[in-house]
């Protein structure tokens, strides 16, 4: 007789196994969303146009306060911005923030709506706008000063090098310059109508933009004064708008506005080829911080994120 004893191993729990298999599954499906999402991101990345909206700025807050989107920053955290109060007359105000863009702080408060706003460095600065109003400041906006006034057109915007030269663009077609920010002299143009943006990136280097589809790029001539010859973009209306124009170096540029339009030029503005925004409100504001990567800001509270590839 077998009197050895039978090993008894005890049975596989139920559920065990079902949690193993659980397990399992859990594992596939977590393959699989994985794969999912490799597969949508490739899509996007060989369907996507080069320019896409990707993000909504918060534009709630410049409504309420009335100031507009004209910010000028002279580092991540210092910088101004100008716009206009309610009432009658309609007033212009220039207000300051310190904290990145939170919760600007107004500085002064003028007769006139304002437009446009140039500074140089922390101390030095103008802001100009209807009536042909310009005035500097020489403390970071404590104090603001007249001066004296070389337009009755509205000033629609600046641009200034570190050596104090600067430019004005009027409406009815002026362009004046400036060696010291108070005297100031008009540079020919040959058109009369506004003027909106200009980009200089030295005295040789200038370009500015405005209605009818007007482009105008800055010439110095043999005697040292300087003219501006107009370009026209023959792809769009006679009565295009261009709110603002960039330009990276003496060959690469945008120019942007009404309707979604975004337009480049790699030949320092002889030719210029659209590219899609995928909106259609108005374009206000470029900037480029190389040719590849940079913001466009519209109405309706537009941003767009230009990534190009």
């Amino acid at each position: 007789m077998d009197t050895s004893e039978k090993t008894n191993y005890p049975e596989r729990s139920p559920k065990k196994q079902q949690s193993k298999t659980k397990n399992i599954y859990i594992g596939l499906g977590v393959v699989v969303l994985v794969l999912i999402s490799l597969l949508v991101w490739l899509v996007r990345w060989f369907t996507t146009p080069e320019v896409a909206v990707d993000c909504t700025y918060h534009a709630a807050y410049a409504r309420e306060t009335a100031l507009s989107t004209n910010p000028f920053f002279v580092d991540d955290q210092m910088g101004w911005i100008v716009g206009d109060l309610s009432g009658n007359p309609i007033l212009g105000q220039v207000a300051y923030t310190a904290n990145g863009g939170g919760y600007p702080t107004q500085q002064e408060i003028f007769d006139k709506p304002l437009y446009s706003l140039f500074f140089i460095d922390r101390q030095m600065g103008w802001a100009a706008g209807l009536d042909g109003l310009i005035v500097q400041t020489l403390n970071g906006g404590s104090d603001w000063k007249a001066i004296p006034a070389f337009t009755d057109k509205p000033i629609y915007d600046l641009y200034f090098t570190e050596d104090g030269s600067g430019w004005a663009v009027t409406g009815g077609g002026g362009i004046f310059s400036t060696r010291d920010g108070i005297e100031w002299a008009m540079e020919p143009t040959g058109i009369d109508t506004d003027i909106f943006s200009i980009h200089m990136l030295d005295e040789s280097n200038g370009w500015a933009c405005g209605k009818k589809n007007s482009i105008l790029k800055r010439i110095m001539m043999e005697d040292g004064k300087a003219s501006w010859t107009i370009i026209v973009i023959n792809s769009v209306p006679s009565g295009q708008i261009w709110n603002d124009i960039f330009f990276l170096d003496p060959s690469t540029g945008w120019v942007v506005g009404e309707l979604g339009q975004i337009y480049k030029t790699t030949d320092g503005g002889i030719s210029w080829k659209n590219e899609e925004s995928n909106v259609t409100s108005n374009l206000n504001a470029i900037y480029m911080v190389s040719q590849v990567k940079g913001w466009i800001a519209g109405d309706e509270g537009v941003v767009i994120s230009y990534n190009a590839r």
